[in-house]
């Protein structure tokens, strides 16, 4: 998975729940830097600050077939409705709570999961019985599915 954000906080709540549900996630800072990554074809998912969801990028995300989440502030949740209307997937609002991330993302990986034959790349498949853990449960039993 791909996070996209300046902002310390918000990065490093998402990272960390990435972690705990076993997602591998890799962090950029700049709009250079999220195109490039975006367009190396190794992202499910980007999960990007509104102030680097720019059109063309939503539009990179469409072509390519990875959905993208928008970080709003809360100030601005106008803008993120408007991002949905523009094809971002969802949106997170700031400041993150960390149950917020975990559904918002479990949806979107799960809509991954359905549209293709292979586990989504940023799930790791594991050998060991499902954790006890909800959302960590539903992903590495979506992994076991497509072995």
């Amino acid at each position: 998975m791909l996070v996209a954000t300046a902002d310390d906080g918000p990065a490093h709540e998402i990272v960390g729940v990435l972690a705990d549900v076993g997602v591998s996630a890799r962090r950029v800072c700049t709009a250079g830097e999220l195109s490039a990554e975006l367009g190396s074809g190794a992202y499910d998912l980007c999960v990007v600050e509104l102030e680097l969801a720019s059109h063309e990028l939503l539009a990179q995300s469409a072509e390519s077939g990875v959905p993208v989440v928008v970080i709003v502030e809360e100030a601005t949740l106008r803008d993120g409705v408007a991002a949905v209307r523009s094809g971002a997937a969802d949106f997170l609002r700031k400041p993150v709570d960390r149950e917020e991330i975990r559904y918002v993302l479990d949806k979107a990986l799960r809509a991954v999961a359905r549209g293709s034959d292979e586990p989504p790349r940023s799930v790791m498949v594991r050998t060991e019985p499902a954790p006890s853990d909800p959302l960590r449960a539903r992903l590495v039993g979506a992994a076991d599915r497509f072995r």
